[in-house]
């Protein structure tokens, strides 16, 4: 999107409903129900189950104890570590502001010959994540300071070797969010008001840390409101993450011109660069409106669905080293879906502080 376009914002009315005739049919639905809802608490009890399991052998190895139990691929080897360290402590549910993403790596337990991973050395593997996040979680500071989540990818290349890839996602704990009640027309809002004016994005941080004073953190703790008011799984505070991964890029540039971009500015545009309450509106629109839709369902239980979106600022040197160095300045928006899970056991999440 470029600065100044008029600002467009559609307003889409429409209604459906299905009728049920016969007390038939009504039995039949209320039935289908009911077995989706036990099928889907019971996947949800084996979820937390195993992974309380893995936790209990966790704290006795840690003990001294031998621990017995089966070898597991590298793949159940990652979903396994990355469910429990989200149960044991990812707050999947916290609202945050000033986003940061930072990055670990943790080698891999060797296989055996069947190419699976033994559990004792999964359980090791374990803990060497838990204190490779703790490490880095401890040097970040920021006031509030809160873990979201986790996730993990393995990397099996000559430079990397066999190791396994931690995004920590982490913020301020939004201790008053100030969520609107929703908006009745159009359905994803109008949340940018006059004379609301902020800078694009950039900002000199540390990391990948975005304070929540620019265009681009505001566009994302707007999209969070939308999304805490309408996610299924504010039913449940007790709820853990599992499964998490980006489900969608969306880049601002000439393919993507409903997002923020701007090419060839110098340094000063790019650092001053405004956006004002009409065009974040506009924005705002592009990003539901590409992203969610009327009724979506938002941190569905028990199955695979749209979790969370971030927006980040990037900002390219075109020519660097040149005399009249000019720059292209954009937002990405990422989308993230997971499964979320019931969570019984109340003694978790701890912070990864304690």
């Amino acid at each position: 999107m470029k600065k100044n376009l008029p600002l467009i914002v559609a307003i889409v009315a429409a209604t459906a409903g299905l009728i049920m005739n016969t007390s038939c049919k009504k039995q039949e639905e209320s039935t289908q129900m009911s077995q989706s809802a036990a099928q889907m608490e019971q996947s949800i009890s084996l979820t937390e189950l195993k992974t309380l399991k893995f936790l209990d052998n966790y704290a006795e190895m840690k003990q001294g104890a031998k621990i017995d139990g089966e070898a597991v691929s590298p793949e159940e080897a990652r979903r396994q570590l990355e469910t429990a360290f989200n149960y044991h402590y990812s707050f999947t549910q916290t609202s945050i502001v000033n986003n940061r993403f930072d990055t670990v790596r943790v080698a891999m337990p060797t296989t055996n010959l069947d190419g699976r991973i033994a559990y004792n050395d999964l359980l090791n593997t374990y803990g060497n994540i838990v204190d490779a996040v703790r490490n880095v979680y401890s040097s970040i500071n920021i006031e509030n300071k809160t873990l979201q989540f986790v996730m993990m990818n393995l990397n099996n290349t000559k430079a990397e070797g066999d190791s396994i890839n931690i995004v920590i996602n982490t913020g301020s704990r939004d201790i008053d969010p100030g969520i609107p009640e929703p908006h009745p027309d159009p359905w994803y809002g109008i949340p940018f008001v006059e004379p609301e004016c902020y800078i694009w994005g950039y900002t000199d941080y540390i990391g990948s840390f975005l304070p929540a004073n620019n265009a681009a953190s505001q566009l994302d703790i707007k999209i969070s409101n939308y999304d805490d008011i309408h996610a299924i799984a504010q039913e449940s505070p007790h709820v853990f993450l599992e499964d998490p991964y980006i489900f969608a890029i969306y880049q601002g540039s000439t393919e993507t011109d409903w997002l923020f971009y701007e090419y060839g500015v110098t340094e000063e545009m790019a650092d001053n660069y405004l956006l004002c309450w009409d065009d974040l509106n506009d924005l705002y629109r592009q990003m539901m409106e590409h992203t969610h839709y009327r009724n979506m369902e938002i941190r569905p239980y028990g199955h695979d669905g749209y979790y969370k979106s971030y927006v980040l600022a990037k900002k390219y040197c075109l020519n660097p080293g040149d005399i009249n160095e000019l720059y292209y300045i954009s937002h990405t928006q990422y989308v993230y879906h997971a499964t979320i899970r019931m969570q019984i056991n109340q003694d978790y999440p701890i912070s990864i502080d304690e």
